[in-house]
């Protein structure tokens, strides 16, 4: 269904090809966990280059459903791109 969004930036390798699962999976246990719908949250993937820094963050369509955008106005960035 294409419910997620993730910011890239164009020097990216994914090296997981189970990354999809894994996001879907993190979503459903933080809604199972905490009562919040599902995708009323931001995951992120795991930088080999940042570790514990989430370098690239993953929005679920929820919130484009719920706010209208992916960013907000105020985020002055290279459109996003971490």
């Amino acid at each position: 269904r294409n419910d997620y969004i993730v910011l890239f930036g164009d020097d990216v390798r994914l090296l997981d090809c189970g990354w999809p699962q894994k996001i879907e999976e993190c979503f459903r246990n933080i809604s199972t966990n905490t009562g919040l719908p599902l995708g009323a949250a931001c995951v992120a993937m795991n930088d080999l280059s940042f570790p514990g820094f989430p370098t690239f963050p993953v929005i679920h369509r929820w919130h484009l459903n719920q706010f209208g955008t992916l960013l907000p106005k105020q985020f002055v960035n290279q459109g996003g791109d971490p």
